[in-house]
């Protein structure tokens, strides 16, 4: 038929077909793929992937978490079963998938050693794509653990220069990714601060390339933060308890910002904090602390920053504990609407374990996978953002 639309099947149109896909799952995407060369040039068009990503990216299914487990070297991704969780409910251990993602060895086959992992066990997460800082500033390892695929990316920072802060995003008004260094060096009883942006070319088809340039900061006495900011919004945050603040950079405008914390959250040797995402949409603040006349229980307070029209602020949305069994170590991550991820441990047999908290119905349960010889490194979302050259 003249001016019909193109047909990769003898009955769908390239539109219909492209609408399924979208609803596909990662994996299936994957898969499927293969199926003939027009499916596959569907599925790598920059605008179907932007498409695949916004769609997913508040899903429950598509969250997981990466570990480093250093007695064997390997990357493990742990995701929640939904489906499993659904079906056949366990008030004792969660349902969840753990898999291989690469060994080591493979992923990092032109590095010297794997020691920024192991030190340094958090990644920055943005669209899929972790960001791995090595320690002495000389390289960065971008990975795509659905898509197992990574690219390193060399540096060249000044020696006399230290970093305190990495932030890795996406610039919404270029269609652009961009990595943010904060650096300082004392020189002669003075310290200096400087930031750079590196605009990142994270193609489909072409790998990754970069350009580097500085840009002005905020005070130097407020920039004693936490090193690996979190990503929302094409903004990145760092998480300053000493200030009592969150230090923001825009990767659209470049520019740096302050919001302050809430007055109930300050800081203290008895307090943690972790800053995370929730719902794929809304920034929240963990912040755990001892309750008075406590040994050892831990409580946790739940705030989400609330942006309305130019001003903002935070609502506290609940408080976890104190439970009687069990002492919180640390929060790790929401790893999907309902489920926190967290490090616990038992106050009868002091056993460590990973432990999902339901903020709807306030149980707690178990992973079945050993604490022994893993470092946490991030939470990620999976997503077809393309690494390879090939």
């Amino acid at each position: 038929m003249a001016g019909s639309s193109t047909v990769v099947c003898p009955y769908l149109p390239k539109e219909i077909v492209e609408k399924i896909l979208l609803m596909l799952p990662h994996e299936s995407i994957i898969t499927f793929k293969r199926v003939c060369k027009l499916w596959y040039n569907i599925t790598k068009n920059e605008s179907f992937i932007s498409d695949h990503i916004n769609r997913h990216s508040k899903s429950n299914a598509t969250t997981s978490l990466l570990l480093f487990h250093h007695l064997n070297d390997s990357l493990y991704t742990i995701s929640y079963d939904h489906d499993q969780d659904h079906d056949n409910r366990n008030d004792y251990l969660i349902p969840c998938v753990v898999e291989q993602s690469l060994p080591t060895s493979d992923l990092l086959h032109s590095i010297e050693r794997l020691y920024f992992l192991r030190n340094q066990a958090r990644g920055l997460h943005c669209n899929g794509i972790i960001a791995f800082p090595k320690n002495d500033d000389s390289k960065i390892i971008f990975f795509n653990p659905t898509l197992k695929q990574f690219k390193i990316l060399h540096t060249q920072f000044r020696p006399e220069f230290v970093s305190i802060g990495h932030g890795f995003g996406y610039d919404r008004r270029t269609d652009l990714y961009k990595y943010v260094d904060i650096c300082q060096s004392n020189y002669n009883g003075a310290t200096i601060f400087k930031a750079r942006v590196c605009t990142l070319w994270i193609s489909n088809s072409g790998g990754v390339s970069s350009r580097w340039r500085e840009i002005d900061m905020v005070n130097p006495s407020q920039n004693k933060f936490d090193n690996i900011g979190v990503y929302l919004k094409s903004v990145c945050y760092w998480l300053n308890l000493h200030e009592q603040c969150l230090v923001s950079f825009d990767m659209c405008d470049e520019k740096f910002g302050m919001i302050p914390l809430p007055c109930d959250t300050k800081f203290s040797t008895t307090c943690q904090a972790k800053l995370t995402i929730w719902k794929g949409e809304s920034l929240v603040l963990l912040f755990m602390r001892k309750p008075f006349g406590s040994k050892f229980l831990l409580n946790c307070e739940m705030w989400m920053m609330v942006e309305e029209n130019d001003n903002t602020y935070w609502r506290r949305h609940l408080t976890i504990g104190p439970i009687k069994e069990y002492e919180f170590l640390r929060c790790l991550h929401f790893w999907n609407h309902e489920e926190l991820l967290m490090e616990g441990r038992d106050v009868a047999s002091r056993y460590e374990f990973l432990m999902s908290y339901n903020i709807r119905t306030k149980k707690i349960r178990r992973l079945n996978f050993s604490l022994i010889g893993l470092h946490f490194s991030t939470l990620y979302s999976k997503s077809l953002v393309s690494l390879s050259n090939n």
